[in-house]
This record gives C-alpha cells, sequence and structure tokens, in this order.
C-alpha cells in the first residue's frame, strides 16, 4: 500500500513543531485561510498545509518556496502600499473590538444557565468574529514569508559587500516598538496592585497547547525578577535601535523606495504582535465554552480538543462527535489544499515519522 506524503521527499520544508499544540485552539486560523480567505481577497492563497497532532503535539508543515514565493506576493500586494496595509488594519481593529466585546458577555454570563440553543448562538457568534479577525491580518501573516527577501533583494543594489547584508536587514528591521510581552513587563514593574495586574493578564501564557491559569504568586515571583532599572533600559533599546537604522539609512543613501518596504515590513510585525496578544485572548473564552459543553453533555474536554471549535458546537445540536473522536485518538492530521484531505491511521503515522525528525 502506498503511503500518502503530501511534499515531495526532495522538497525544501517549512517546518514549525513538533511543539505543544492541540486542533481546538487553531480550527479557526484553518477555517479562515483555506475556506474564508481565498473567497474574499485575490491574489495567491496560502499554500498547501500539513498540520499533524500527536497526543499533545503538533507539527506544521508547508513547502518552504511555495510559502516564501506567496508571502513575497502577498506583500507586494496587500502589505506594502501603505493605503491598502491601513485599510486592512482598520478592518482588523473594528473586528477585535466587537471581538473584546463578546469576549467580555462570555466572562460576564453563567454559561450554565443558558439553554443549549442560547449557548449555540453565543459561540457561534463568537467564533465568526474570530474568523473575521483573522481574515484581514492573514496577509500580514503570509507576508511575513516574503517580505525579508523583498528587502534583502534590494539592499543588495546599495549594500556592496554581502557580509554586511545580514546585520543591515537586522537593523533596519528592529522593532521601535514594546510587544505585549514588553508591556506586561513593564507594567508590572510599575504596579503595587498584583491582583489588578492579574486580572489584565490573565491571558499571559496562553498558547496553541490551551489555557495556563495563572496567580498572583506567578506575577509576584516575575516582579522580583525584572530588572530594577527596566524602564530606563527599554527606552535606551528603543532609541538605540531608532539611531541604528538612522546611520545605515545615511549610509548607504537608501532610496525611498527602500523605506517604503522597511516601513511596511515593521508595521507588518507590530501588527503580528497585536493579533498574537489577541490569540492568546480569544482562547481563553473558547477555553470556557468546551468546558460548558464537556460538562454539559459528559463528554471529557481533553478528547474534544481533537475537534474543531464547529465540530464541538455540533454536541450543542444534539449531533454527537463520537466518531471523530474514535477515529483520531492520538493521532491525527489535514492535508489543506482547496480541499481539506483528513489524514488518519497508517497516513498519519507515516506523515508523522517523515516530520517530525
Amino acid at each position: 500500500m502506498r503511503q500518502f506524503l503530501p511534499f515531495d521527499k526532495n522538497t525544501q520544508i517549512f517546518k514549525l513543531g513538533p511543539m505543544p499544540g492541540r486542533y481546538f485552539y487553531i480550527s479557526e486560523f484553518e477555517d479562515a485561510a483555506f475556506k474564508e480567505y481565498p473567497n474574499l481577497y485575490f491574489g495567491v492563497r496560502w499554500p498547501d498545509m500539513l498540520f499533524i497532532f500527536k497526543d499533545k503535539t503538533m507539527i506544521w508543515v508547508n513547502d518552504l518556496k511555495e510559502l516564501q514565493e506567496a508571502g513575497k506576493n502577498v506583500f507586494a500586494r496587500y502589505i506594502l502600499k501603505e493605503e491598502t496595509r491601513k485599510k486592512l488594519k482598520r478592518q482588523w481593529n473594528k473586528t477585535v473590538k466587537s471581538l473584546l466585546k463578546v469576549e467580555e458577555k462570555i466572562g460576564d454570563l453563567f454559561l450554565e444557565d443558558l439553554s443549549d440553543q442560547d449557548l449555540y448562538n453565543l459561540w457561534q457568534d463568537f467564533y465568526k468574529l474570530i474568523v473575521d479577525s483573522w481574515l484581514p491580518s492573514i496577509p500580514c501573516e503570509l507576508s511575513s514569508y516574503g517580505s525579508s527577501d523583498i528587502l534583502l533583494d534590494e539592499l543588495k543594489n546599495y549594500v556592496n559587500d554581502e557580509k554586511d547584508l545580514p546585520s543591515v536587514l537586522e537593523i533596519l528591521t528592529a522593532p521601535e516598538y514594546l510587544s505585549f510581552l514588553q508591556k506586561e513587563e513593564l507594567d508590572l514593574s510599575r504596579t503595587k496592585d498584583l491582583e489588578g495586574h492579574l486580572q489584565k493578564y490573565f491571558w499571559l501564557k496562553n498558547s496553541y497547547n490551551g489555557v495556563e491559569k495563572l496567580s498572583v504568586d506567578f506575577f509576584n515571583r516575575k516582579k522580583k525578577e525584572l530588572p530594577k532599572s527596566l524602564n530606563k533600559l527599554i527606552k535606551e533599546r528603543l532609541a538605540g535601535a531608532k539611531t541604528k537604522k538612522r546611520r545605515i539609512i545615511r549610509k548607504y543613501k537608501l532610496p525611498k523606495k527602500v523605506l517604503q518596504i522597511t516601513q511596511a515590513l515593521c508595521e507588518a510585525l507590530e501588527w503580528q504582535d497585536e493579533r498574537r496578544k489577541h490569540s492568546l485572548i480569544y482562547t481563553y473564552y473558547k477555553e470556557l465554552l468546551l468546558n460548558e459543553v464537556s460538562r454539559r453533555f459528559n463528554y471529557k474536554a481533553d478528547v474534544l480538543r481533537n475537534c474543531s471549535s464547529k465540530e464541538v458546537m455540533k454536541i450543542l445540536e444534539k449531533r454527537g462527535v463520537h466518531i471523530l473522536i474514535e477515529r483520531r485518538k492520538n493521532l491525527f492530521g489535514f492535508f489543506m489544499t482547496p480541499l481539506e484531505k483528513e489524514l488518519i491511521g497508517e497516513d498519519a503515522q507515516f506523515c508523522w515519522e517523515a516530520y517530525s525528525r
């Protein structure tokens, strides 16, 4: 029997993992990128992608060349032009505001008091907003796999010594903003209200593997480990990044075209950081809904994490997922193309062994 391997063995691949991850927590990205995005955005779609899940770990695989070429195309079409980039970011901000309102609603409700239909309707609204928040940010995410190559190609026209190119690229793309992790540390260094800090950053350690419950003790320990002069160190780092960038621009007489690419790339990186933060936040509220369905219908929450959000919602429609759970158990995957191919059994095992090394 010929076993299924989605990418040619001689293909150079891009791979993330094996790393902690469950299908439940990434399923909205999959729905957005492969089902909704191609119908709404012109140009290149996300290239064929393989997801494999084993126990509580996952692997994400793409053809590297395809991914980079798609990234270049999407960067040129959607991210490089300031007007288009700003428009997408405004759409994303608008959707995130709506998403935050629904999250607040979920947090305030006694979910156990809702009828099955009301819980389903609430989750359906929440699911749609998560997908909608992904859609305008997908060009930003996909472009990140090709934007550096575009900038590097342009820099070759001005940086004569190729050995200098990596450091020039690093300096030009160094962040001039605080990541959400740095903002949290800065807030922590300044606050005396650790309980309030916990309420603000309860989602900080969430991941594709689920929710990690934090405590005041966690932040108390972390606060003690922070540098006493954190604020000064951060200001110096940001100022230093700007100074180095100005020097490089002057040294190589970089033209407006190169600066536009640099600006677009840096803004996209900052946007990605914001998007990651909101993914960690919505993961917490997904977990609340999952646990309520688990309690209500006597499913183990952990086995439901092998299902997508839409599949778990089927339970609220009195449509069981026992067959899915039995079929997937501890090893399964998906090869995402314009059509979705689910991998189980020997095919899933063959792919895991091929790409987990």
